[in-house]
């Protein structure tokens, strides 16, 4: 069994009773099943936590949809045997808990005790099949209470990680100019330079993080639509190879809306009414 981390890397090499998870399970099939699990490693306890099933013994599940999932999550781990630890299985992997979303399920998610820390809320779209890349059928939300971390660390000034797309090239000084996204699809450009000082070695694809005055909405007057837009964007320096992707517009707004001290804040109350 191979435990990656979203860059790919990887974090851990272990058996475990997963199917095709043994080396002992491997030799009495005579052949390598596949099983691919969503998790979240929680280094106090060294228990992975399965938030969603991608493969299960060379099945795939991702175009079932995330009710039938986590159904299966949440019953062939512990058919598996793989909730506690033993020879054959290293690390523990238990389902992650689950609730309805409504106002009871939203109070357990919210205000209930777990074994391990909590670090947001997943709401999930249960007719959704499994995204590759942003989308607005799986959010993460985060305040004060829930997290330890509502805010991302650095500097007072809010950050943002955005991707270099290739945009034009300067007609006058034959210059390559440079377009930086959002992770959204399509994605939302929030700025554009010529390849000059931090950014003259700069390729397409490769993540650069930037400092903002503000985020919100300019208003586009002609088509009457609000368009993204950010305020006093600075780049700071290109992001490690390690980091997977850049910043979604969603995840933008809600850290600016944390850093404003609660203006345009999005409560657990706002949810459960």
């Amino acid at each position: 069994t191979i435990a990656r981390t979203l860059s790919g890397s990887i974090l851990f090499i272990f058996q475990s009773l997963l199917p095709g998870g043994h080396r002992s399970s491997n030799r009495s099939s005579n052949r390598t099943s596949t099983t691919i699990l969503d998790c979240i490693f929680h280094e106090a306890d060294f228990t992975f936590y399965c938030l969603d099933m991608l493969f299960w013994n060379d099945y795939s599940l991702y175009d079932s949809t995330s009710d039938f999932r986590h159904y299966w999550v949440q019953t062939k781990l512990p058919e598996q045997s793989v909730l506690e630890v033993n020879i054959e299985n290293e690390y523990s992997i238990k389902p992650v808990p689950c609730f309805d979303c409504d106002a009871s399920g939203l109070e357990k998610a919210y205000l209930g005790r777990f074994c391990f820390i909590k670090d947001g809320l997943v709401f999930v779209c249960k007719e959704a099949s499994y995204p590759l890349g942003v989308t607005p059928l799986i959010l993460i939300w985060k305040d004060e209470s829930i997290t330890r971390y509502p805010v991302v660390a650095g500097d007072e000034q809010q950050s943002v990680v955005l991707e270099a797309r290739k945009c034009s090239v300067d007609s006058h000084q034959l210059v390559e100019c440079l377009s930086f996204v959002t992770s959204d699809d399509p994605p939302i450009k929030l700025f554009e330079s010529c390849k000059r000082g931090k950014l003259r070695n700069a390729k397409q694809g490769e993540l650069f993080r930037f400092s903002v005055e503000s985020v919100g909405y300019a208003e586009d007057i002609d088509n009457k639509v609000a368009i993204p837009s950010v305020s006093g964007i600075k780049v700071e320096k290109q992001c490690s190879k390690v980091r997977p992707a850049a910043d979604s517009w969603s995840k933008i707004v809600a850290q600016s809306a944390l850093r404003s001290g609660g203006v345009n804040k999005i409560t657990i109350q706002d949810i459960a009414n």
